[in-house]
């Protein structure tokens, strides 16, 4: 690469760098400008954009880089990327394979270590290894983090030069995302994620600080969310020890809006300003926006160093005081006046994540103070303020001033209690599983709270719905479970008629109770009061389609999901039953880039394909992506098990029919189909026996459930016993069959499938023709479902099977 090829390549990186960081506003501005200076350089710098926004689809299984300038190159690269190795190039004992990502010092490949046979981040230089200053930054970077060992900080297994004369640092290759990606979908995280990622930043810069290594360069992009759960932190390539501040031209190195204010004034700087920028991250993720803004970089430096930030309680109301104080205590101008180190800044996050107050005590800054030549003079509201609080008696009086809502209790202690039983309840309503001990705890605060204030209306509904959520659970719900939430919500109503949550915990106790029409007017009230509350308009559509009220309950749920993009998967699973196939993927879309990791989300999109395409290569696809281990409810294991069926290998689902150990479907019975469909009838038979024992002694317990009536009744037909399983049939429907609701189409499926099986076509025909004009069967059956299901093999010769397919398929394309 010649002299002057070098120096456009650095223009044209130093604009990329400066403009994938902003707003796509701002960034399209900035673009525009500098395409009218210079029309080459706007083309190539527009260019990267693209391929930026692009790979950010193309390479969800692995996002390492920081700014993502290398995510997909290709033959039509721009020539000044020519230098860089193509795929299967070697270098050294690494065989490069595809770009993934690139740092401020260099490009990042994903590399065959040929010696360990191991896959590898490969990190090489941007700029020629002549370069004397890149050389230098370069293998510091692999000395600092070669001596760093911590899992929360990225290892290097090896740095050096090749053959010919190509620098390059290995290091592990993860599977996961950047926070920037995780941020990317807008919005803000949910609480207990924000903490835990910000406490495993603090803990690995906690063990970098003590052996003197600051990283300077601190964003959303150089830390790595792994699929585990786990955070690393990468990319030391600005890191340093004390005794260095800049680049021998003096130019200051890191990324402006993560900044802390004496690196913008150029000043001596300790490992403080990692602490300020993780304290700018973690803004970012509890609001979805970072505390300081500008139309430019000197716009966010001059903010940075001269304004305050929004409180984010301003921006997100259930931040709790001591989340938000934490967060404040980073973003302290005076680094003397922030955490003095990132052990104590840990340490104190994961007080909070147990309910405990934090340590370290936030110093506020005056609000209301104005400087003049110099000297502070305090206003009349800053004067007022003071007088309010002195007479109140709580520091809780500011709020009221500044035109914030009222808290809903006098009481700071019960406040107090209040916050730490709501972080608990978020992190039961966020986790991947249920936790009896934080439901316990949560449980405790809120009667805590109650204790200080017995008059705290929203304490005795809050504590009421989370004791709702152990009611919609058959395995515990109780009569004396039910009538304790009852008595909480009446008790709130008592005290305040018209609270919206208060209201919806009736309309969850009538619903409980089976009684629909007092449901839906408690439900009605609550949406009435608390407009705003996505939860209200989700328990709506829940009754509507409990009453068989669909277009209301899609109305309902479009509301919810509008309120609260995480309720989209839920908006999925009634568009999906509607045969709104499409829309339903749209949904899961949207919730998958708002969190990547959702693989609940990720597994509904590939069943939802089989459903309306009959294709299996997506519900594939996302297995593949699934961490290793990973089968919350099972679901995996059920994917594996469709997968294998379809695809007509039943034997290969046996692996993973092991596992599954549910209570409506038992394992058994699922092992006993794919042995009888693989043709081992003998296995079949002792899986059907078993499944049958097991499903006799559930009913002993639950005996008017109709699910595992119909389990029961496919266990029987597979053991020959036709009469049996035709009774067993018609139970579950009379069980089913409860007043003024649709029947259960699932049951009228899986009924229809007992009765091909038993051969009884007739019978099975009759209720599929049902199911064709069921206003909701699209999650049970569908004409791709007929074509690619085994179970309806015995109908297929049937000359009504062909017209009942495209019965369903004209169905499915009026509702789409």
């Amino acid at each position: 690469m010649s002299s002057l090829d070098l120096r456009r390549w650095r223009e044209i990186r130093s604009s990329f760098d400066e403009l994938v960081e902003l707003e796509a506003a701002q960034r399209h501005e900035r673009l525009a400008a500098i395409a009218e200076a210079d029309p080459e350089l706007g083309a190539a710098v527009a260019a990267l954009l693209e391929a930026d926004a692009a790979a950010g689809q193309r390479l969800d299984r692995l996002d390492f880089g920081v700014s993502a300038v290398l995510r997909h190159a290709s033959g039509s690269a721009h020539r000044f990327f020519e230098a860089l190795p193509a795929p299967g190039t070697m270098v050294a004992h690494f065989r490069v394979l595809e770009p993934i990502g690139s740092g401020g010092m260099g490009a990042v490949y994903r590399a065959i270590d040929t010696r360990l046979q191991r896959v590898v981040a490969l990190k090489l230089p941007l700029h020629p290894s002549d370069d004397v200053g890149v050389k230098e930054r370069f293998l510091r970077e692999a000395r600092l983090a070669g001596g760093l060992e911590h899992p929360n900080l990225c290892p290097v297994y090896e740095a050096g030069e090749a053959e010919a004369g190509q620098l390059y640092i290995a290091m592990p290759c993860y599977a996961g995302q950047t926070l920037k990606r995780l941020l990317a979908g807008g919005g803000p995280l949910p609480l207990a994620r924000a903490l835990e990622v910000a406490r495993q930043a603090a803990e690995g810069l906690g063990f970098a600080h003590a052996a003197s290594v600051i990283h300077r360069d601190l964003k959303p992009g150089n830390l790595m969310v792994l699929a585990d759960g786990a955070v690393k932190v990468l990319d030391f390539g600005l890191a340093k020890s004390p005794d260095l501040s800049r680049t021998a031209s003096g130019r200051m190195l890191g990324t402006v809006a993560y900044m802390a204010p004496e690196q913008l004034r150029g000043g001596e700087i300790d490992a403080r300003v990692d602490l300020w920028a993780l304290g700018v991250i973690l803004y970012e993720m509890l609001t979805g926006v970072r505390p300081f803004s500008g139309e430019n970089e000197m716009a966010v430096a001059h903010a940075i160093v001269s304004d305050d930030p929004p409180a984010p309680s301003a921006l997100r109301k259930d931040i709790p005081r001591a989340v938000e104080h934490l967060v404040l205590s980073l973003l302290q101008k005076d680094p003397a006046h922030r955490y003095l180190s990132a052990q104590r800044l840990a340490a104190d996050i994961h007080a909070i994540e147990q309910g405990r107050a934090p340590a370290f005590r936030y110093r506020r800054r005056g609000r209301a103070t104005r400087w003049l030549h110099g000297r502070p003079r305090r206003t009349k509201v800053a004067i007022a303020t003071a007088a309010l609080l002195v007479f109140a008696g709580t520091a809780f009086a500011g709020r009221q001033l500044f035109g914030t809502p009222p808290l809903p209790t006098r009481s700071a202690a019960a406040y107090e209690f209040f916050q730490r039983a709501e972080d608990y309840q978020t992190r039961i309503f966020t986790a991947q599983e249920w936790n009896a001990e934080w439901q316990r705890a949560a449980e405790m605060l809120y009667q805590r709270a109650l204790e200080a204030d017995p008059n705290f209306a929203l304490a005795h509904a809050r504590l009421a719905n989370l004791r709702s959520s152990e009611q919609f659970n058959p395995a515990t719900r109780s009569d004396e479970g039910l009538e304790r939430m009852r008595r909480g919500a009446e008790a709130a109503l008592a005290i305040d008629p018209k609270l919206g949550e208060a209201r919806l915990v009736m309309g969850f106790y009538w619903r409980l109770k089976d009684d629909l029409p007092r449901a839906l007017a408690e439900t009605k009230l609550a949406r009435k009061y608390a407009p705003e509350n996505p939860e209200t308009y989700a328990a709506l559509a829940d009754i509507y389609r409990l009453l068989g009220r669909w277009d209301e309950a899609l109305s309902e749920m479009r509301q919810a999901a509008a309120r609260d993009p995480k309720r989209n998967i839920q908006l999925a699973y009634v568009t999906v039953r509607l045969r709104r196939y499409e829309e339903a993927v749209r949904s899961l879309d949207r919730m998958i880039e708002l969190a990547p990791d959702d693989y609940d989300s990720m597994l509904l999109k590939g069943n939802i394909f089989v459903k309306w395409r009959g294709t299996t290569d997506t519900l594939a696809a996302m297995l593949r992506r699934l961490p290793e281990g990973w089968d919350a409810e099972q679901l995996a294991s059920h994917a594996r098990v469709l997968v294998a069926r379809f695809e007509r290998r039943p034997a290969e689902g046996l692996p993973a029919a092991q596992s599954i150990t549910g209570y409506h479907l038992p394992g058994s019975l699922v092992r006993a189909v794919l042995h009888w469909e693989n043709g081992d009838t003998a296995r079949a038979a002792v899986e059907y026996e078993h499944a049958r024992a097991t499903l006799s002694e559930s009913i002993q317990s639950s005996p008017t459930n109709p699910y595992l009536r119909i389990s029961l009744a496919a266990a029987l037909a597979g053991l020959g016993k036709k009469q049996a399983a035709i009774a067993e049939i018609a139970r579950s429907f009379e069980l089913a069959d409860l007043p003024g609701r649709p029947p259960e189409e699932d049951i009228m499926m899986r009924a229809a499938a007992v009765y091909a099986r038993l051969h009884e076509p007739d019978r099975a025909f009759e209720l599929l023709e049902q199911l064709v004009d069921h206003p909701a069967a699209g999650n049970a059956i569908s004409a791709a479902l007929l074509r690619r299901d085994p179970r309806w093999d015995a109908l297929r010769q049937d000359p009504r099977f062909p017209a009942l397919v495209l019965r369903f398929a004209e169905r499915e394309r009026l509702s789409s």
